[in-house]
């Protein structure tokens, strides 16, 4: 099985992303129609075998950085602001550039 990235709409025509298992692109458009969706694009994802995942990011940084950004994700989250709100307002406030870098390339992911 192979994993592919698809953009499909429901039906208030709200777009909707993300990833599936399959064989086949078919395969993922039909399940996507299974599940009231219709397909706009599906593709094989482009997995990264370089080491590259999220938290691989964070390695750059030095440890008590990524610890005060953890604690202060955390309160904002207990506090109910979403998450890509206080990635965006963390990354604007870190002093150290490299984590503000990662931070603001993980809330472009999400928005992604």
């Amino acid at each position: 099985m192979q994993i592919y990235e698809y953009k499909a709409r429901d039906k208030f025509a709200k777009p909707v992303t993300g990833m599936m298992s399959a064989e086949t692109e078919g395969a993922v458009a039909l399940k996507l129609q299974e599940m009231g969706y219709t397909p706009v694009s599906v593709k094989q994802a482009q997995i990264s075998s370089g080491g590259r995942g999220i938290l691989d990011r964070f390695r750059r940084s030095s440890a008590s950085d990524v610890n005060m950004f953890t604690n202060q994700l955390a309160a904002l989250q207990s506090a109910g602001v979403p998450v890509l709100t206080g990635l965006r307002t963390l990354a604007t406030e870190v002093s150290s550039k490299s984590l503000r870098d990662t931070i603001a390339q993980v809330a472009r992911d999400i928005e992604a």
